[in-house]
C-alpha cells in the first residue's frame, strides 16, 4: 500500500503488512522487513513439522514462500543433527504392489531408557508405500512377537499377503523361531550379507530419518 503526503498527494512511502502490523518507509525497506517476517515464519514452522525439509514445506504452503530468499532458510538444528555419509547410488528396484516386500531393522540399545522401559525400537516398513510400523522393545527377542502382530494387522486390515521380508543376519531375525513361522506363512526371508548394511538401505535410511526427528527437535 502507498502512503501519501496529505495535501500534495505525493508518495512518501510503501507500506507492508508484516504479522499485523504496517512497516512504512522506503519501498526495499519494507520489501525486506515482509521478507524477514516471512523467513521466521517458515523456520518456525518447519520446527514445529519436526524439521521437514524446505522442499516439503514449499509444497505444502507455497504461498508462504512467494518472495522469500530460499537461500535464506537454514537451520542449524538440522546441520548438526543430520549429518550423514555419502550415499550408495540406488539400483531403483521397488515393489509393484503393497506388502509384498517388508523391510526391517532393529535399531538400540539406546544409552537412556525409555518411560515404559524400552532400549530398542523395530521398524516394518512396505517398499510399496512406505507405510512403517514401529515397536518400542525392551528386549530384542521381542521382535518375533511384533512381526507376527504386524503381519496379522495386515492381512486383516488390508486383505494383503507378505510375500518377502529383508532383514539382516542378525539373531533376533536369524533363528529357529522365526524362520519356522515364515515357512508356515510361505514367506521367503532375504537376508543381507555380512558388513553390508547399504543392502537393507531403506530401513537403515527410515532409522535415521527417525533419529534425526528426534536430535532435532531436541
Amino acid at each position: 500500500m502507498s502512503f501519501r503526503r496529505g495535501g500534495t498527494g505525493r508518495r512518501i512511502g510503501i507500506g507492508v503488512r508484516c504479522n499485523g502490523l504496517w512497516f512504512i518507509g522506503h519501498e526495499e525497506s519494507a520489501l525486506t522487513a515482509a521478507a524477514e517476517g516471512g523467513v521466521k515464519k517458515i523456520l518456525l514452522l518447519h520446527c514445529r513439522l519436526g524439521h521437514v525439509s524446505f522442499e516439503s514445506l514449499n509444497r505444502l504452503y507455497p504461498a508462504m514462500f512467494k518472495g522469500v530468499d530460499k537461500g535464506r532458510l537454514v537451520c542449524d538444528a538440522c546441520e548438526l543433527g543430520k549429518h550423514t555419509r555419502s550415499i550408495y547410488p540406488s539400483i531403483g528396484l521397488c515393489s509393484c504392489e503393497p506388502f509384498i516386500l517388508i523391510h526391517s531393522d532393529v535399531w538400540g540399545p539406546c544409552s537412556v531408557t525409555s518411560v515404559s522401559g524400552a532400549k530398542w525400537f523395530v521398524t516394518f516398513i512396505d517398499c510399496h508405500t512406505r507405510m512403517t510400523w514401529i515397536y518400542m522393545l525392551k528386549h530384542k527377542n521381542e521382535v518375533f512377537q511384533f512381526f507376527q502382530d504386524s503381519h496379522k494387522l495386515v492381512a486383516n486390515q488390508f486383505n494383503a499377503r507378505v510375500r518377502v521380508i529383508r532383514t539382516d543376519n542378525e539373531t533376533e531375525y536369524v533363528n529357529y523361531e522365526f524362520r519356522s513361522y515364515l515357512s508356515d506363512q510361505g514367506i521367503i526371508h532375504q537376508t543381507t550379507c555380512p558388513g553390508t548394511p547399504p543392502q537393507n538401505g531403506v530401513a537403515e535410511r527410515k532409522n535415521r530419518h527417525l533419529l534425526e526427528v528426534a536430535r532435532s527437535l531436541m
